[in-house]
């Protein structure tokens, strides 16, 4: 049963993009419905700290070095969302 502040969005995806969400799964642990969260989150905080300029943003996100990507504080991250930024790391 779905919780009742949540509602059901259908995305449609190309399947290049479908696989990357399938492999990101895969190596998280995380579910295929918790990977497209994360990632709207992420995209959606960084699309509202760059005053929803899309062209900055693809910019920004192109120009930090591999694993710099997620940048959010404890405080405005949902607990549901948070994942370990290596999770195979002790």
């Amino acid at each position: 049963m779905s919780s009742p502040k949540r509602v059901s969005a259908p995305l449609r995806l190309d399947p290049e993009t479908l696989e990357h969400v399938r492999i990101a799964a895969e190596r998280t642990g995380l579910a295929q419905a918790d990977i497209l969260r994360l990632c709207l989150a992420i995209g959606l905080e960084d699309l509202r700290k760059l005053n929803y300029r899309i062209p900055e943003v693809l910019s920004d996100a192109a120009s930090r070095p591999p694993g710099k990507n997620l940048r959010y504080s404890d405080a405005s991250t949902s607990p549901s969302l948070k994942v370990a930024e290596n999770p195979h790391q002790d």
